[in-house]
């Protein structure tokens, strides 16, 4: 199995930009890709770097995704170019592929794909995609914004790649997962208490409500912002039981492995944490 790549292909099989009318190395450029496509082995691997067809839709781009697809041979993963006005979110798409048969089109986006020990990304690559959204809100209601949560996930599966080899089979890749991306939150907020000066438990986690106010990407409404820095409030251990067993509704077995503490210990944290809340959003319900 090979690895190719190319890129501004510029398809235009069924909208009216065909690339021919600039002339030179344009001309017949169709004909052209089929020629240098056709060292390529159906169980080669090909990575389409962007600008991949002028249609401002998936329907308008459709000839050329069956082009793609039917006509030139091997896996083709898509990465976004500036002018593929066709892109749209990736269930969208995968969903469009799926519909019109187009199996070995493959989108690369806040994903990766695997080829051999090598892992192929485009901007962002994020492993194991499935497990990426509940890591990322678990950071993210711990450190209170976007940005520091987005970097600290993609610290997390980097973490993740690197030390695969030591993976114990025996135990669920989440379970693995949730404890790098505590260890990383955790590691990540005491810098912060350092860098200004503050310590847990003593106004120590007032900087995580400021940045929930001031995030740009929360889109809540008055009494969600409340539970959100009324959480943020809970003493840092309580914060972790709460998110873990109120949103991602994790058993509290799961708890104590991730968190290597009782279950009864858990069972007291999150009681307590629940009606430091409670009390706390109780004049907005």
């Amino acid at each position: 199995m090979a690895l190719y790549a190319i890129g501004d292909t510029h398809l235009s099989l069924s909208a009216a930009k065909p690339m021919d009318v600039f002339g030179g190395g344009w001309e017949g450029y169709v004909d052209k890709l089929r020629e240098g496509f056709a060292s390529v082995k159906d169980s080669d691997t090909v990575v389409l770097c962007g600008d991949l067809s002028w249609g401002m839709s998936l329907e308008e781009a459709k000839d050329d995704f069956a082009f793609l697809n039917h006509e030139l041979p091997g896996e083709k993963w898509l990465l976004k170019g500036n002018h593929d006005y066709w892109w749209t979110t990736a269930s969208k798409m995968n969903s469009f592929f799926q519909a019109n048969g187009f199996a070995r089109l493959h989108i690369l986006h806040n994903n990766c794909a695997l080829y051999g020990e090598a892992a192929l990304c485009g901007t962002r690559g994020w492993f194991f995609e499935e497990n990426g959204a509940p890591i990322y809100w678990q950071i993210r209601k711990m450190v209170g914004s976007h940005e520091d949560a987005n970097d600290l996930l993609q610290n997390c599966f980097l973490r993740v790649w690197n030390n695969l080899h030591s993976f114990r089979g025996d135990a669920r890749l989440s379970t693995w997962l949730y404890k790098i991306a505590v260890n990383e939150s955790i590691n990540f907020l005491n810098k912060e208490r350092q860098r200004r000066n503050l310590t847990a438990g003593e106004g120590g986690e007032d900087y995580i409500i400021e940045k929930i106010e001031s995030d740009p990407y929360f889109d809540g409404d008055d009494l969600q912002k409340a539970l959100q820095k009324a959480i943020a409030s809970l003493p840092e251990k309580q914060r972790l039981v709460f998110n873990m067993r109120y949103y991602d509704e994790l058993k509290y077995e799961e708890i104590s492995e991730i968190l290597g503490t009782s279950v009864g210990a858990l069972k007291a944290s999150y009681h307590h944490a629940m009606k430091k809340v409670t009390a706390a959003i109780s004049g907005l319900v």
